[in-house]
């Protein structure tokens, strides 16, 4: 298995045990998407059920200041040649 995939399941498994716990509620947000783009990106934060919680643009420079406010929480965004520089930054900060 990847190194991709064992940080994948380890963001699950940690967000289960939050669940489980309580410290998440319907409102806290469990998964983040971004519209990669070249200066400005769409991010959306949904919660369990899949509802949405916020959706905002976002320019570059303010993109990894938005989702360090999500630690721990597991980051999905589209495939392409930015995914790779971008998913390497926000494991460095804890995603």
């Amino acid at each position: 298995m990847g190194q991709l995939c064992r940080g994948l399941l380890e963001c699950l498994w940690q967000l289960e045990l939050r669940v489980r716990q309580g410290q998440v509620s319907d409102m806290n947000v469990t998964l983040i998407a971004i519209d990669l783009a070249k200066s400005t990106f769409q991010v959306c934060g949904v919660n369990r059920q899949g509802k949405e919680i916020f959706n905002r643009a976002t320019s570059r420079k303010k993109l990894t200041a938005l989702i360090a406010q999500y630690l721990g929480i597991p980051v999905a965004m589209e495939a392409c040649g930015g995914s790779n520089y971008w998913g390497r930054t926000f494991q460095k900060n804890g995603h």
